[in-house]
């Protein structure tokens, strides 16, 4: 089996590490894997096993057009053909789309040469972007005009952010389009939530099937050495932190607190951090999987405040350092503590009962079962991934 992986990045950030698993794994099967992708370096894959798509240069004309028009994933059409060029030479079996979006492909362009030439399609939502006319999440704002017809978008100021126009009904119109003429189609859920969600919108005419995210349990794993402080830590950790992933929260919390707990947010900007109250200590975004994994181990829980994910990796990589997660019912959030195993669910705000979880593990009171993690790891999803690849051809 040849498979393609498309994704905007590999190795970085949630989803370029999954896309990187994905490769790794399949080439230990025994598959032939290639990634295209249009952003950062080619992380641990061979070079001669990736496809740079575009340029920087075509790259920010994409979102300078994205900025103006309001539409994205519709330019970089040179790119985009030079692309389909290469996979034409390729000739995978199995193309697994982890996301369009980010500026460096042309959606139509690309999903029509797919649908005419055959080729069986997998497309992973890691976010809700596919099947919206704009946002990527819609949760926070209350919104569900998704499910008939997107107009009249009061959150384009969002990313993938328009400064003056409203194409929402164009943009909703033309992927619905695409989808519903894509043949051998399958939608690839990390979380029954998104799944549901995918069951109500015009993606439903597909195969819906739910494979969970997975992390390198080699790497993500307890170090009991870092244990030992003298007062309880929450650790908060994110990609960027929007509004909708809940910083405000943790600064409502820090007053809360007072000098009870100490808490540390990890992947804050430093225009952030200067904003922070002092009781709150800021850490800019590390790429060094090491020292992230030392916090982990230094911590006492993992408070995720996120109020839109989807099945949110951050809450595996505690759980597999034996670090519990304390988090909102939002999303896919719940999901990943399998009914309390991991961690606890508290209704958003809920400071008080936070601190006390908090304090009642430092102290031992409350002891969680991290037994059979094996679930997890980016190995058993790569292996749903290919199974599921395999049923289709």
């Amino acid at each position: 089996m040849k498979i393609l992986i498309i994704n905007l990045g590999i190795g970085l950030g949630s989803i370029g590490k999954i896309v990187e698993s994905l490769y790794l794994e399949a080439v230990k099967s025994g598959y032939q894997c290639k990634i295209a992708y249009g952003r950062g370096t080619h992380g641990r894959v061979p070079k001669e096993d990736t496809y740079y798509i575009g340029s920087e240069f075509a790259r920010y004309l994409h979102a300078l057009f994205t900025r103006l028009f309001g539409s994205t994933s519709f330019y970089s059409r040179k790119s985009t053909r030079k692309l389909i060029n290469w996979i034409e030479q390729y000739n995978p079996d199995v193309v697994s789309i982890h996301g369009v979006y980010g500026y460096y492909v042309n959606m139509p362009i690309l999903y029509r040469y797919l649908s005419n030439n055959n080729k069986h399609v997998f497309l992973t939502l890691h976010s809700c972007w596919d099947f919206t006319g704009h946002c990527c999440h819609f949760t926070l704002n209350h919104c569900d005009k998704w499910k008939s017809d997107c107009i009249h978008c009061s959150h384009i100021d969002e990313y993938p952010r328009s400064l003056f126009f409203d194409n929402t009904k164009k943009n909703y119109r033309i992927k619905k389009e695409l989808y519903n003429n894509l043949k051998n189609c399958t939608i690839i859920c990390p979380s029954n939530w998104m799944a549901e969600l995918a069951k109500e919108s015009f993606l439903k005419n597909h195969p819906i099937i739910t494979v969970y995210n997975g992390i390198d349990l080699s790497l993500f794993k307890p170090d009991f050495r870092g244990r030992e402080r003298r007062r309880p830590l929450v650790l908060c950790v994110a990609n960027v932190w929007t509004k909708w992933k809940g910083l405000d929260d943790i600064i409502e919390l820090s007053r809360f607190a007072d000098k009870k707990i100490d808490i540390l947010v990890v992947g804050v900007k430093r225009k952030q951090i200067k904003s922070l109250p002092p009781n709150i200590i800021g850490i800019e975004k590390t790429s060094n999987t090491e020292e992230l994994v030392k916090l982990y181990n230094q911590s006492t829980i993992l408070f995720n405040p996120t109020y839109e994910d989807n099945y949110p990796t951050v809450n595996l990589e505690a759980i597999a350092c034996h670090i519990p997660v304390v988090t909102y019912d939002t999303g896919g959030c719940i999901e990943t503590i399998k009914d309390g195993k991991f961690g606890v669910v508290i209704k958003p705000k809920d400071y008080e009962t936070l601190i006390k979880i908090t304090l009642e593990v430092f102290n031992g009171q409350k002891v969680f079962d991290y037994s059979n993690i094996e679930e997890f790891s980016d190995r058993t999803m790569a292996q749903t991934y290919f199974n599921v690849f395999m049923r289709k051809n």
